[in-house]
């Protein structure tokens, strides 16, 4: 039998805000699934990180690994290991990019509840509706931590989340 998709919350943004936060979130599920549509204030740039903590944890307890590619250009990189203070699961479109477009992702948290490191992937685009600055992005992120995530907050790598943005989290239970 199939999994199941069983929504916990949906959040949707009246006013910009510097972060989003997903609290209190239940231990009764396998996995979790995020799925965003975002934009951020940032001036001056196509795109932007949006970027992730597991229970606020600022520690340097992630890494990751992305693949990101534009129609102008393709590139890869890898920070090191339990370098960062964030996970960065992928762009965003941000204050150049064509008005009232969004970036969209999903991020899959498998295992969230075990007490063992979190593996957590996503796949993002941000869109501008033109031919140089769209960006197709596919990230692996590692939070060492080993405590259950019961929050994840959300940061745009500058400016703030713009009006109208969208998270909504679903758990995941096998059958």
């Amino acid at each position: 039998m199939a999994n199941t998709y069983i929504p916990i919350s949906k959040t949707i943004l009246t006013s910009s805000a510097s972060t989003i936060t997903l609290s209190s979130i239940p231990q009764t599920y396998t996995d979790l699934v995020v799925l965003c549509s975002l934009r951020s204030t940032y001036p001056g740039v196509y795109t932007n990180w949006i970027t992730m903590r597991v229970n606020n944890d600022s520690t340097q307890l992630y890494s990751m690994t992305y693949v990101a590619s534009s129609a102008a250009t393709a590139s890869s990189s890898r920070f090191a290991s339990a370098s960062v203070s964030r996970g960065y699961p992928f762009y965003i479109d941000s204050d150049l990019n064509t008005a009232n477009t969004f970036g969209n992702g999903e991020i899959y948290i498998p295992n969230y509840t075990s007490s063992t490191a979190k593996q957590i992937s996503s796949t993002g685009v941000a869109e501008a509706n033109d031919t140089t600055h769209e960006w197709l992005m596919g990230s692996a992120n590692l939070y060492t931590g080993t405590s259950a995530v019961t929050s994840l907050v959300f940061f745009p790598n500058g400016g703030t989340f713009d009006i109208g943005c969208r998270i909504d989290l679903y758990g995941i239970k096998n059958s």
